[in-house]
């Protein structure tokens, strides 16, 4: 995992996973999923990180990018 901060965005990048880029789905307004070509999760791009509420509700799945093959369990499972 790997972290990176912009200061003059105030964006946040949360990096699970190696890989490059290929289709993105905004899960919030500023919150948006990163997947490889494969459909799976590499990593959370938050935009304006200050001005996000302080609670999120968490959906139960994931939405995945078209093509890929079902939601990502969130982890509660």
């Amino acid at each position: 995992m790997n972290l990176g901060y912009d200061s003059q965005t105030e964006s946040l990048y949360i990096g699970v996973a190696d890989g490059i880029s290929a289709e993105c789905v905004e899960l919030y307004d500023g919150v948006v999923l990163d997947f490889d070509s494969g459909g799976a999760l590499i990593g959370v791009d938050i935009h304006r990180v200050g001005s996000l509420p302080q609670e999120l509700e968490i959906p139960e799945r994931i939405p995945t990018p078209a093509g890929a093959s079902g939601a990502l369990a969130s982890g509660n499972d």
